[in-house]
């Protein structure tokens, strides 16, 4: 399974470290490597920018308001998810508390 896995998650060459097996680990390695794949070009474009004054405090607001959307956007697709498969099973309950 594990190998399946990172065949399917990772390019070829990447290295699984020894803790692949412990699923704790395994779930923050994952998450380190998708935040490293993602992040990793904005950084590097931050810092060749090398920004100041009101051109960084923009860039900054941008980042935010693009991770913040994102943000929405990802909740409002799987809220929709889950109401569709409460519409269509009529098993799954759920209670959405205010």
């Amino acid at each position: 399974m594990k190998t399946s896995l990172h065949r399917q998650c990772f390019p070829a060459g990447t290295t699984v470290p020894s803790q692949w097996h412990d699923s704790a680990n395994r779930v923050a390695w994952l998450c380190q490597y998708a935040w490293d794949a993602y992040y990793d070009p904005i950084i590097k474009d931050f810092k060749a920018r090398k920004l100041e004054g009101k051109e960084l405090a923009e860039w900054k607001y941008q980042r935010y308001m693009h991770d913040y959307l994102s943000v929405i956007r990802s909740v409002d697709r799987n809220i929709g998810r889950v109401l569709n498969c409460k519409r269509s099973s009529r098993s799954l309950y759920v209670r959405i508390s205010p």
